[in-house]
């Protein structure tokens, strides 16, 4: 009997962790991050939401493969970790994608914690075993970040995603390592 207890402690785990990074997967994130807007509804409080791309990670990953490219979001991760606060909801999305949903947030405290991990992210030297074990360094890595909050800028979550995903989108086209926020508009 307590060898299946653990066995399904286990497997509820696997359901809801990226095995790379530890961070909630895409499908558990949203699933909490809709939980969190409700509440914040309910309550008549704010939700930010920052959406992190690394840009050019491909070209990161094609030389070294992908054991350093595992190592590196697994670092990136913790960095996000170190970051944000202890109750902020953190996911792995598709590919080199993530997610930090910050509940009673402000514009500028939203900004400010983007920022931060824009530069920790920069900041990161990344000591890893490439192909064959030879040691590798990974520098100068850096990160596009949009970002929103709930209900200032969009009105549900699905919305709230897209008006983030646009803002990490721009700020990736003007080159990368930025992050961007809409202007707000009311929608209520």
């Amino acid at each position: 009997m307590m060898h299946q207890a653990l066995l399904l402690l286990q497997f509820e785990s696997a359901a809801r962790h990226d095995p790379v990074t530890g961070l909630y997967n895409a499908g558990f994130w949203h699933e909490m991050a809709g939980k969190a807007l409700q509440r914040a509804g309910a309550q008549h409080t704010t939700v930010g939401v920052l959406l992190i791309h690394l840009d050019r990670f491909t070209g990161l990953t094609s030389p070294h493969g992908p054991t350093v490219g595992d190592g590196v979001l697994r670092r990136v991760a913790e960095t996000l970790r170190s970051n944000v606060r202890k109750h902020d909801l953190l996911g792995r999305l598709p590919a080199e994608d993530f997610a930090v949903l910050l509940p009673d947030t402000t514009a500028a405290d939203l900004a400010n914690v983007a920022e931060r991990i824009r530069l920790a992210i920069r900041a990161l030297a990344i000591e890893i075993d490439g192909p064959d074990n030879a040691p590798t360094t990974i520098r100068g890595l850096t990160a596009s970040i949009g970002g929103a909050i709930y209900p200032d800028h969009a009105a549900d979550l699905k919305a709230l995603l897209l008006r983030a995903d646009a803002n990490a989108i721009a700020a990736q086209y003007d080159h990368g390592d930025q992050s961007r926020f809409p202007r707000p508009t009311r929608h209520r």
